[in-house]
């Protein structure tokens, strides 16, 4: 597969494995994804991993009690965190990961089915600690075609939405956390969205 070449040298680079960090065009990874081999890189979300989240949030929520104000949790979608764990950071041309869609799907399918599972662990987190809302950001859908998007994303993002909620007491929330979804593709996929679940559900959908 064809490595990037879109970093820029003022990005900081962490040595740990899977490490992110930022750098003015967004998150950078230090040893991308590259084979099976990095799947076992990919452990369970513990609690310690986003502490700092999760007590955030308590804040956040404590500072809105008064007004009854909903704080919204949001999380990435599998594809666009896939695309930076592969293609190593932000890029135009998306072929690292497009050539490891197609070349080896099934290794593709496995890292989304980690992805899946981390992100409905951070995503229920969220609302274990007060979050009444959430929203998964698909920012890279539109680099897909049709039924690549169809293939190899919305199922993950279904999944999520659908094993996201839990159950709550909230009376705004009617006894599960609401999910919205935020993605941008050109036009005609943009009606793969409306099969992602069989009930109305907060969203947006930004198409050309």
């Amino acid at each position: 597969m064809r490595r990037s070449s879109s970093r820029t040298s003022w990005c900081r680079i962490t040595p740990s494995d899977l490490a992110w960090t930022w750098c003015r065009r967004g998150p950078v990874v230090a040893q991308p994804f590259a084979g099976r081999g990095d799947l076992e890189r990919l452990r369970d979300l513990g609690g310690d991993d986003i502490s700092h989240v999760t007590r955030t949030v308590e804040l956040v929520v404590d500072a809105l009690s008064e007004s009854d104000t909903p704080l919204i949790g949001f999380a990435g979608a599998p594809f666009t965190v896939a695309s930076y764990l592969v293609e190593g950071g932000p890029t135009r041309d998306f072929g690292v990961i497009k050539s490891l869609m197609h070349a080896d799907p099934q290794l593709f399918d496995d890292l989304l089915e980690r992805l899946v599972s981390i992100t409905i662990s951070f995503l229920r987190a969220q609302v274990e600690h007060g979050a009444r809302a959430l929203q998964l950001f698909d920012s890279w859908a539109g680099a897909l075609s049709r039924d690549e998007y169809e293939r190899f994303a919305l199922q993950a993002t279904r999944r999520c939405s659908r094993e996201s909620r839990i159950s709550t007491c909230r009376p705004y929330c009617s006894a599960w956390a609401p999910v919205s979804c935020s993605t941008s593709w050109p036009g005609r996929a943009a009606r793969s969205w409306h099969r992602l679940a069989r009930r109305p559900r907060r969203g947006t959908t930004k198409g050309r």
